[in-house]
């Protein structure tokens, strides 16, 4: 679940003009048509629907169901921590609901993922597991996992056993094969080390995880790994590169698997998505591969900038105010990036 709050400022100019124009009213009821009816990023990233999903508030791991018909976020507020999706209903697209199970917020629960056939959620939560005691903060972080039930929501979360939550370690940020295989980040919370390990499907349940290659787990300080459902690539969070766009950032970078099932060596996604000042946090890819969304802090913020409290609170109502927003764009150049890499 790695995070990054710290909030930098990136290279753009702000007018209380502009500012303005950030702020958006939100009005689902007239969406319609994928991804809320959003204009289509190309080969520059844009925020993902600015006053809708992206609206000021510190937003992340957005995920997007096979069909197309749910969009699901996360929204981190200070304690509260916690899912939220829109669906489609009769061709529009619903407000923003926090899902069944994590409506209690005592609790945090982020980082959702979802199985080929949308019907199995998975998410990290800091409840704790059954027989354990509670912890303060972010003491538990273990993967849990819903079906989906007949009205199309989600019943109870249960706790997935220690072939996936091995015992003295935090395990975060799940992401699902098209055959069900289960890979995530497991922080050994001895010696702080974060690597990805992979659990196979197998018999009705999870087989003990394994990690990955020093290829991908010695290629840095690596955690919040996405993979392809198809396994053809990894994308995943890493610090402790020389190779970042802004040293001493993490950065989003890219794992190809071939044939034989080895992988590349990470290769950075550059500056259309690792913006400079800001660092990685958490990434997926659309269902049909044609999109990849990120999430990224930028402050907007200009250092002749008149401060006012009327000023304060509408970039406080606005995206681009440090806090984190969802981002998308294209994802050919990933397409681009293995052509380079299978020229090396």
């Amino acid at each position: 679940m790695k995070n990054s709050t710290l909030y930098t400022a990136a290279a753009f100019v702000l007018s209380f003009v502009s500012l303005n124009a950030q702020i958006h009213e939100k009005d689902f009821h007239a969406c319609s048509g994928p991804y809320l009816g959003q204009p289509l990023p190309a080969d520059s990233a844009a925020i993902f629907a600015p006053g809708l999903i992206s609206t000021g508030v510190y937003e992340r791991d957005l995920i997007v169901s096979p069909d197309g018909e749910e969009i699901f976020f996360g929204i981190f507020m200070n304690q509260i921590v916690t899912i939220l999706s829109s669906r489609k209903v009769n061709g529009r697209w619903t407000e923003p609901a926090v899902l069944p199970f994590a409506l209690d917020f005592e609790y945090g629960y982020f980082e959702p993922a979802l199985t080929a056939d949308g019907n199995r959620l998975f998410c990290c939560s800091t409840q704790p597991p059954p027989g354990e005691e509670p912890l303060p903060g972010y003491g538990h972080q273990n993967i849990w996992t819903a079906e989906r039930t007949a009205d199309r929501s989600w019943g109870e979360l249960s706790c997935l056993g220690e072939h996936v939550n091995q015992p003295g370690f935090s395990t975060f940020f799940p992401s699902v094969t098209r055959d069900g295989s289960l890979y995530f980040t497991a922080r050994d919370r001895r010696t702080g080390i974060m690597r990805i390990y992979k659990s196979l499907f197998s018999g009705g349940g999870y087989q003990q995880a394994a990690p990955l290659p020093e290829t991908v787990n010695g290629a840095g300080t690596i955690y919040n790994a996405f993979i392809d459902p198809d396994e053809r690539y990894l994308l995943a969070c890493i610090t402790d590169r020389d190779d970042s766009i802004t040293p001493g950032r993490a950065n989003y970078y890219i794992f190809f698997r071939d044939d034989r099932g080895r992988w590349s060596r990470p290769v950075n996604l550059g500056e259309r998505v690792n913006f400079p000042g800001s660092g990685a946090i958490a990434q997926s890819v659309s269902p049909d591969g044609r999109y990849l969304f990120f999430a990224s802090q930028q402050l907007d913020l200009r250092k002749d900038q008149p401060v006012s409290q009327e000023w304060l609170l509408k970039l406080h109502n606005a995206v681009r105010n440090g806090n984190s927003d969802i981002y998308w764009i294209s994802a050919d150049f990933l397409h681009e990036l293995k052509t380079a890499a299978d020229r090396e």
